[in-house]
């Protein structure tokens, strides 16, 4: 009598948590922290989503014993797919971004729009896991994600997460509300969406031979981690696939081919040739474009010329043989400036006499190349500076995409470690709100440092051991984990933010921007408030399914 008596003070004490471990929800939107205490846990959330989209929620315990026997379990798969969870692994922020790029060191200027000041950790990365695990630290953070199927039916959808250590018990509640309208899938009609990667770092990264079988196996994952993020563009870096015999550039067509099939069967569809040349020396003022295949060589020059028939010639017949020319695009010189732009005009004559169609996608600041490139990607800040010049390019027939990487800083959108998530989400909204093209950024998985989970800020590679840093963020959105790529909170709110882009543009334009501008008007002008935003997409999903009646 006396053991059942105490067995079930026990079972009283787990149940009612006496022992001191918090367990709350969280929105995945919103910033965790390993030092966030839980105040007012949250045991249950509402979820409005339209079919074809992803949902997930974060998980915070805290108080936990260090290698604690932890076991998480859910119910979610009965209507979802894709149902995983992840352990949220947290990264260091050293320095602030920079009021207006970079980091504060920069110019020495206070930035107030940051999430917290630094330094400090912030959850980042997700790393899936099976259970039960051993516990690591005294908070522990999880991600909780499931896909909706494009054919489920319209409807409320209530499910469960059990949380079970030794000496506690949890049950948290999911409600995903289901609206009638579908988020189509990413490819040849939805917003364009690039990040650039680095094929020698999939390699480096993973202890793997360049172009091996388990190279090949490695970069499918990290494809279909870009197709899950609506990425639909992925690059081509031609000097990876060209090698050269006797002096003589020889297209690896092998390797071409398996690349561009790796990422077309991930669901990846639109080919984009990275550059081919640089401002001469890598220099601002230079009126020169050097080849990126032969850094002394001038691209219009006679050897120049001779280097990219040999270049050019290949890569059109492969091109014609598969039918690649209607998905693919090209660029020429990154970041060309107004001295480049005679210079940069000529060699894409030179181009467009094996690729008379050639699109010609950009990332530049000069207003000068009208005529040479039809896709035309500024900064946002100066698209927005500039957004007469950009609706004329458009009513010409351009198309406009924007992009940003150590610039902007301050308030303007971008998608750096100690921004608020909804700044990604806006950046998917701009697509749909100015009717742009698509997003550009130069960082996927290109690691300027032997270890991106224990530093974030590193030095500019053009000017090592200068104030001049690399904002935390700026080069990965991915993690180089255990087993693959590990993907992000900042990668899943980009495209939450590309989501929600392709349901806004079922709506009619008016209607649209007036519902948009009640949490974003401009690229520095926008609302932080993520129930804010929880509104505002139900009121979207609640309009379409008016429409849809």
């Amino acid at each position: 009598m006396k053991k059942t008596a105490i067995y079930l003070i026990f079972l009283l004490l787990v149940q009612t948590n006496i022992f001191g471990q918090k367990v709350s929800l969280y929105d995945e939107l919103s910033p965790l922290y390993p030092d966030t205490e839980i105040n007012k846990p949250t045991s249950h959330m509402e979820l409005h989503t339209a079919k074809g989209g992803i949902l997930s929620v974060n998980l915070l315990i805290n108080n936990l014993d260090k290698k604690d026997i932890l076991d998480i379990k859910n119910n979610l798969s009965g209507f979802f797919t894709k149902v995983e969870t992840y352990r949220l692994i947290d990264v260091p922020l050293e320095e602030n971004t920079g009021l207006d790029s970079r980091t504060e060191q920069y110019t020495g200027k206070k930035n107030p729009y940051v999430t917290r000041r630094a330094p400090f950790d912030v959850y980042e990365v997700l790393q899936e896991v099976s259970f039960p695990i051993f516990t690591e630290n005294k908070t522990e953070a999880f991600n909780i994600k499931w896909a909706i199927p494009h054919n489920i039916s319209a409807g409320t959808y209530k499910s469960s997460i059990l949380i079970k250590g030794q000496a506690f018990t949890k049950t948290l509640h999911i409600t995903t509300i289901v609206h009638k309208t579908t988020i189509p899938e990413a490819g040849y009609n939805t917003f364009k969406y690039t990040n650039w990667f680095s094929l020698k770092n999939i390699a480096q990264r993973h202890g793997l031979k360049i172009w091996s079988l388990e190279f090949w196996e490695m970069t499918e994952k990290y494809a279909l981690k870009m197709a899950e993020g609506r990425q639909n563009v992925f690059w081509v870096t031609l000097p990876d696939m060209f090698d050269f015999v006797n002096g003589t550039p020889v297209l690896q067509t092998k390797r071409l081919k398996k690349l561009i099939q790796t990422f077309t069967d991930a669901g990846v569809y639109f080919i984009e040739f990275a550059p081919i040349a640089h401002r001469t020396k890598n220099d601002w003022s230079s009126k020169t474009l050097s080849s990126n295949f032969n850094p002394d060589m001038l691209v219009n020059s006679n050897e120049g010329y001779l280097l990219y028939d040999e270049i050019f010639s290949q890569l059109k017949k492969i091109m014609d043989e598969n039918g690649w020319n209607g998905r693919s695009m090209f660029h020429i010189a990154d970041e060309p400036t107004d001295e480049v732009v005679d210079d940069y005009k000529l060699f894409v004559k030179h181009l467009k006499k094996y690729f008379p169609n050639a699109s010609i996608l950009e990332a530049t600041m000069t207003l000068g190349l009208s005529g040479a490139v039809d896709n035309w990607c500024p900064q946002i800040q100066e698209y927005q500076k500039h957004k007469d010049f950009f609706e004329t390019r458009k009513k010409e027939g351009d198309k406009v995409w924007v992009y940003t990487c150590l610039i902007p800083g301050g308030k303007w959108l971008n998608r750096l470690l100690d921004q608020h998530k909804l700044r990604q989400v806006y950046l998917g909204w701009s697509l749909s709100k100015f009717e742009l093209e698509g997003y550009l950024h130069w960082g996927l998985n290109h690691y300027k440092t032997t270890n991106p989970f224990s530093k974030s800020v590193v030095d500019h590679p053009a000017v090592p051991n200068t104030k001049n840093k690399l904002p935390a963020g700026d080069t990965h959105i991915l993690y180089p984990g255990v087993d693959g790529p590990w993907s992000t909170l900042r990668m899943n709110a980009h495209r939450m933010g590309m989501e929600d882009a392709e349901l806004f543009k079922q709506l009619e334009k008016k209607e649209r921007i007036k519902l948009m501008e009640k949490c974003f008007k401009l690229y520095d002008d926008y609302k932080t408030d993520v129930m804010l935003y929880r509104e505002v997409k139900k009121t979207l999903l609640k309009k379409l399914d008016q429409e849809n009646n």
